[in-house]
């Protein structure tokens, strides 16, 4: 083929033709990333780099051309973006100096080591297969063939979100015989989902990204690295020292088959620990065998011991070779644990001890979960007096049945140190875990990020601003062990993506910084002020801010997460109303300019109006907006996203809401504003229910089944749960 006749974006020939006939890309266009090697580069003499496929967070996948044997191959880069950058044009990558630079180091050899596993499978149908693999520009490249095709995550999108079961296995039966090759050389793929499994132009079922793997099963006591992929992912992934083995992936590709025959995302598995709504397919409208139906839900059992231990026991379970047995249900008094707290009030003592205001020297008594007595950590204690047994955080059970009661006891109470200089124990950056901690986010929802996000979580770990502490940014396992501040900035508006922390710093006019999860690596990203609502999105960072101290106005931004490539996406003008409320969410950004509620193209493209409402506390959740109506005396709606079926949902003197699930959570004041109080109800309007009730303001934050607000009289952060029946706060 003549070189000069190849389009760099499909690799097909286009001729003499500027732009390709076959795919549209035009010849000479940039990459669409600084980052991305420049089409047209050719690596090891022979391999000429096209268009990039696809980035992670710590590589790029380029379309590639073999010119001695005339392919398509697909060849990723070790790239991990926080450890290293790359000049504009250029094919050299820069790591970073000092602790950085042994980190990008041992994530390179991470790397080679996954190139290495995938090419013992080089005739595997059911695994991608690795050609090569070398050293260049200081990284690294690994040589795959190129699949063309489609994910099982877009597979599903074009067959109405679901298969029926017979489909279904016939794409999981060839993951789950790459799976038992792979586990007999004691390597775990540990990421299967729908995004790791391809399905080529054959109907070849094909699984890929090996970038979690590790020779992990027979070390299973050491600390092994963290891949979360909520819905998919097992409960003692989210753990630095759980213990993973063949039932690790197990667990993941029975939820990748309960998302295929149900529609439905699973629940994540750490919210399963406290109660277990994993619905039987059945039960959710799938025909479905009864074995079949016991073998996945045993292969999703929340503990890794109540799973199938090889990957054979689930396939001939599956296939009706092995009968599987109705799973046993706990009885209501019993307790998974032998050891029984050391000290502290009985739980009825608890729940019937007088209310009293907030003590600075906490009694500790420490409560766990024991549903499945995976986390037991003093202790595990059954509960008949409510519905649940307890939180497995640091603090007491408070009885809230009249809904004014005080606060009992801390949720965490460790002394402020002030000789405080710096972070506590390094987590995520360590050498031990090094490159292979990655996180999806847990925390960063819409609703959240409207309500001022001063709280996230992300597997084990709390971050929030503390009020007590000029709004510094703390860290807290959710044990209650490892109290550590992480920097002296008055934080707002946190993202927790990965091992970065993102943060609008109140300290120095609203600017944005990042600092890494451990503490370190602290970052200025913009020199524009006043950011509100941040969101942090596939390595973009979209916000609202002042190109200038004095702008009486402000535009909505995006920026990638080192700070590079600013776009001004919409622009306010003198005297108008600043931007609001902003929700990323897929392809859109909505936003209010407190006159309109609009949506627009990541791009910027296609603003459109969607309805003449001023609003804040905009949530957007599942194709619906809910907001706060200023034009109606501060009264909840909701409108479709296309500004069809505007509905008023009947309460008003509100100022935040945030949707969880079916249910919106919002405050507002009462009684000619001598009260402020706390209320849930259905997303229709229905089932009003009063949560809590006190003088407070509060920024109405939802993770997990708590709700997070801060008194402001006292400079406390607080949690409830959903149900008002348990009150904490974090002294």
């Amino acid at each position: 083929m003549n070189l000069n006749y190849l389009c760099l974006g499909c690799l097909e020939d286009k001729g003499e033709a500027l732009e390709c006939p076959h795919c549209g890309f035009i010849e000479g266009t940039p990459p669409e990333s600084p980052a991305h090697l420049p089409p047209g580069t050719i690596l090891n003499e022979k391999l000429l780099i096209g268009r990039a496929l696809g980035q992670g967070g710590f590589g790029i996948t380029y379309l590639a051309w073999d010119m001695n044997l005339n392919i398509k191959l697909a060849i990723k880069e070790y790239y991990p973006q926080d450890l290293a950058s790359r000049t504009v044009g250029q094919s050299q990558v820069s790591a970073y100096s000092g602790s950085l630079n042994s980190q990008y180091e041992y994530g390179l050899e991470k790397f080679l080591q996954e190139a290495r596993t995938l090419a013992q499978f080089e005739d595997h149908p059911s695994i991608v297969s690795v050609r090569d693999y070398f050293q260049a520009n200081q990284t690294a490249y690994i040589v795959m063939s190129y699949i063309e095709g489609v994910t099982l995550k877009g597979y599903l999108k074009l067959s109405g979100d679901k298969l029926p079961v017979d489909k279904a296995m016939n794409i999981i039966m060839p993951v789950l015989d790459a799976l038992h090759e792979v586990h007999e050389i004691n390597v775990l793929h540990r990421d299967v989902s729908p995004d790791n499994i391809f399905i080529n132009r054959k109907g070849q079922v094909i699984l890929i990204d090996f970038g979690a793997a590790r020779q992990s099963i027979k070390d299973k006591g050491r600390s092994l690295s963290i891949i979360l992929k909520p819905g998919f992912t097992p409960e003692e992934q989210y753990r630095s020292k759980g213990i993973q083995g063949p039932w690790t992936d197990i667990y993941a590709t029975a939820a990748t088959l309960y998302r295929m025959i149900t529609g439905q995302m699973p629940p994540e598995s750490l919210d399963r620990l406290e109660q277990d709504t994993l619905e039987p397919p059945s039960k959710l409208g799938v025909t479905i065998d009864e074995n079949q139906e016991r073998a996945i839900l045993k292969a999703m059992a929340v503990r890794g011991a109540d799973r199938f231990q090889t990957v054979r026991e689930f396939q001939q379970a599956l296939l009706g070779e092995a009968a599987v047995p109705p799973p046993e249900l706990p009885s209501s008094g019993e307790s998974s644990s032998e050891v029984q707290p050391e000290s502290g009030p009985s739980p009825g003592e608890a729940l019937k001890a007088k209310a009293a205001p907030p003590s600075k020297k906490p009694n500790y008594f420490l409560i766990t979960l024991g549903v499945f007595g995976v986390l037991v950590l003093l202790g595990i204690i059954s509960l008949n007096i409510i519905s649940f047994l307890s939180s497995y955080l640091d603090g007491e059970l408070i009885s809230l049945d009249d809904k004014t009661a005080s606060v009992e006891n801390t949720l965490s109470g460790l002394p402020y140190d002030d000789n405080f200089t710096g972070p506590g124990e390094v987590q995520g950056h360590n050498q031990e875990q090094g490159l292979e901690v990655q996180k999806e986010v847990r925390g960063n929802t819409t609703g959240n990020i409207v309500n001022g996000a001063f709280v996230a979580h992300q597997g084990e770990w709390i971050y929030y601003s503390n009020p007590s502490d000029r709004g510094n940014l703390y860290k807290i396992k959710k044990d209650g062990s490892e109290y550590t501040r992480l920097n002296n900035d008055d934080s707002g508006y946190i993202n927790v993506v990965g091992d970065w922390i993102y943060y609008s710093n109140y300290d120095d006019d609203n600017r944005i910084y990042k600092i890494g999860t451990d503490g370190l690596g602290r970052t200025l990203l913009s020199d524009y002020y006043w950011n509100f609502f941040i969101s942090v999105v596939d390595n973009w960072v979209y916000f609202t801010g002042c190109e200038f101290h004095d702008d009486d106005y402000s535009n909505l931004y995006k920026m990638r997460t080192d700070g590079s490539e600013l776009t001004i996406l919409d622009k306010g003008f003198d005297g108008h109303f600043s931007f609001t409320g902003v929700n990323v969410v897929g392809d859109w950004i909505y936003y209010s300019d407190m006159i309109n509620i609009y949506k627009i193209r990541l791009d910027g493209r296609e603003k459109t109006s969607v309805v003449g409402d001023g609003a804040v506390s905009l949530n957007v959740v599942d194709d619906w907006i809910y907001y706060v109506n200023i034009d109606d005396d501060y009264t909840i709606y909701k409108i479709t996203t296309d500004g069809s079926n505007r509905t008023r949902l009947n309460y008003h003197d509100s100022d935040s809401l945030n949707v969880y699930g079916d249910q919106i959570y919002f405050n507002c004041w009462e009684d000619d504003y001598s009260i402020y109080s706390l209320y849930n109800m259905r997303t229709d309007g229905s089932n009003l229910n009063n949560v809590y009730s006190d003088d407070f303001y509060s920024y109405l934050n939802v993770l997990d089944d708590w709700i997070y607000f801060v008194k402001w009289e006292e400079e406390v952060l607080y949690r409830i749960s959903l149900d008002g029946s348990i009150l904490q706060y974090f002294d």
